[in-house]
């Protein structure tokens, strides 16, 4: 199933484009689309994202414009991800 994804700060600058669609297996959940997303990364920017085989705490994941809070849900031929990433400021 063709899933888009797109990102925020140095994750976007690490994919080095705005959005970009995979083919996942289906139903695959949000935690196992963005493990497979973070194989593109190099080491330093996955530890950004992922932690333990896990989706990060602090990044938020949106999905068709809604938040996910669950990250086992399981995904669909189409759906758009958008990966926000903390930010810093000041």
């Amino acid at each position: 199933m063709m899933v888009t994804f797109s990102a925020n700060g140095q994750l976007r600058d690490a994919l080095d484009t705005h959005e970009l669609t995979l083919d996942l297996p289906m139903r695959a959940s949000l935690t196992e689309a963005t493990l497979f997303l973070s194989k593109r990364l190099d080491q330093e920017t996955k530890k950004l994202l992922i932690e333990e085989e896990a989706i990060r705490k602090g990044i938020l994941m949106v999905v068709n414009d809604e938040m996910v809070m669950d990250y086992h849900t399981p995904l669909h031929e189409g759906d758009r991800v958008n990966i926000l990433m903390p930010m810093a400021g000041g």
